[in-house]
């Protein structure tokens, strides 16, 4: 099944995705000169964004 541009789960799910990355990215920006962490929680923390960034990805592909 096709994407289209009109499809409108499609366009949901992109902006979505869109917005999630944009508010954390802004988050992480914003608390980065606030907190400090260890080393785990920023390997933790980066393995988080490989996942979702893989997802997103695997979601975008179509099948058909």
């Amino acid at each position: 099944m096709m994407n289209k541009l009109g499809d409108t789960e499609f366009t949901w799910y992109t902006l979505t995705c869109i917005l999630i990355f944009n508010v954390c990215d802004t988050v992480g920006r914003k608390l980065g000169g606030i907190l400090q962490v260890g080393a785990g929680m920023t390997y933790f923390l980066g393995i988080l964004r490989f996942v979702f960034i893989f997802t997103t990805l695997m979601f975008a592909i179509d099948d058909s």
